[in-house]
Parts: C-alpha cells; sequence; structure tokens
C-alpha cells in the first residue's frame, strides 16, 4: 500500500507550520510510537521520536525504544518517516555509519514510506539513535504535516521502527506512530488566537 494524503493532521497543522516557518528555528517535538503493526502486543508507548530543527534547513531525530517493553537487548535496526517536502533530502550523519533509502518499507510492513534510515544489524546494539536529514527549505513542518503510509487491517503511520532483539514473542517487534490530532488541536487553536491577537494589534 502506497501513502496517503488523508491524514487529520494535514489539514490541521498547516497555520502552525506557517507560524514555525516565521520565526526562529529550535522547535522541537516528541512523539510515541503509539502501536505495534501485528496488533499483538499493547503498550501505552513502545518508544519515542524527538525531532528538531535547531540549524537551518536541517532536521535532527532521535529514535529510542521503551526497553520497559521491549526488554534490555531492544535495538533499533530501521526508522521510516514520510515528509511534506518536495526538495531534495541527503542524510547528513547518523548512529553506526547509517544509510538513507527512499521509497521504501520497514521490516514488518507492507507500505512504503518517503524516507527510511537503516542502523545496521546485529552488534553493536543501539536502544536509542540519531541522524540529521537536510534539504533546501527544510523544517519541522515537513515532518509535522507529513502524510500516513497505509496498511489494510493495520493502523495509519507516519513514521515506524523495527526494533530487534526484544525480548517479545519472535525477538522483533514494528512500531509505528502519528502526529497525535488533540496535541494537534490545541497547537491550531493557540495559533488561531494568535493570529487573532495580531489583527487586532494591526487595528
Amino acid at each position: 500500500m502506497r501513502r496517503s494524503s488523508k491524514s487529520s493532521a494535514r489539514y490541521v497543522l498547516p497555520v502552525v507550520a506557517l507560524l514555525m516557518a516565521g520565526g526562529a528555528h529550535a522547535a522541537s517535538v516528541s512523539f510515541d510510537f503509539s502501536f505495534e503493526n501485528d496488533g499483538d502486543l499493547f503498550a501505552s508507548s513502545f518508544g519515542t521520536v524527538t525531532v528538531s530543527d535547531e540549524v537551518t534547513d536541517q532536521l535532527s531525530f532521535q529514535v529510542s525504544a521503551n526497553t520497559a517493553v521491549l526488554g534490555s537487548g531492544a535495538d533499533v535496526e530501521q526508522f521510516g518517516f514520510n515528509l511534506d517536502f518536495a526538495n531534495a533530502v541527503t542524510l547528513v550523519s547518523g548512529t553506526n555509519s547509517a544509510t538513507l533509502s527512499q521509497d521504501d518499507q520497514v521490516k514488518g510492513r507492507n507500505s512504503d514510506f518517503d524516507f527510511v534510515v537503516d542502523f545496521g544489524q546485529g552488534q553493536p546494539f543501539f536502544a536509542s539513535v540519531e541522524f540529521v536529514i537536510e534539504g533546501t527549505g527544510l523544517d519541522l513542518a515537513a515532518f509535522l504535516n507529513s502524510p500516513v503510509s497505509t496498511q489494510n487491517n493495520k493502523p495509519d503511520a507516519q513514521f515506524m521502527a523495527h526494533i530487534q532483539s526484544t525480548s517479545t514473542p519472535g525477538n522483533s517487534e514494528s512500531i509505528g506512530g502519528v502526529v497525535p490530532i488533540p496535541a494537534a488541536a490545541w497547537l491550531f487553536g493557540s495559533a488561531l488566537g494568535l493570529l487573532g491577537w495580531l489583527r487586532r494589534r494591526a487595528v
């Protein structure tokens, strides 16, 4: 299955993204991996992804597995994500000589993501990995407004990681998540309030 532009986040976040683009960089957000793709493992969070745009034209990612759920040996092997971004993207740096591919799949998920970062298989194990990507005009809005990847009978995902060497049955899990709509709606309301205040100041 391919990516879908029917993500609710696409309709909620553009105003917020516009406000971010108008100000200084150094914005940072964190989201949970809220589901396991097979649907046979349940937890409030399987891990987190933190994204920031502290450097112009760059996004920095930190992807962490929740070892309390996935086991102390949990190792982040791959991370896939989508971007609402048309320009070329390159990998600047990444844990364990990471590599970047485009229009690829994360293990355990039968749908494409715009980009997949591979951190290698086997030792050394990394419960948390980092990488930086770069592109002209790239900022946090590209991640927040990204489309979802769809798979039949599976939750939609804007980002997904494959975790190996887990303590769960099968010893690996594919975990995913989306930009949460309640948080996006709150930001949208705050953005409207700020726009109203600016409008009043202009009168």
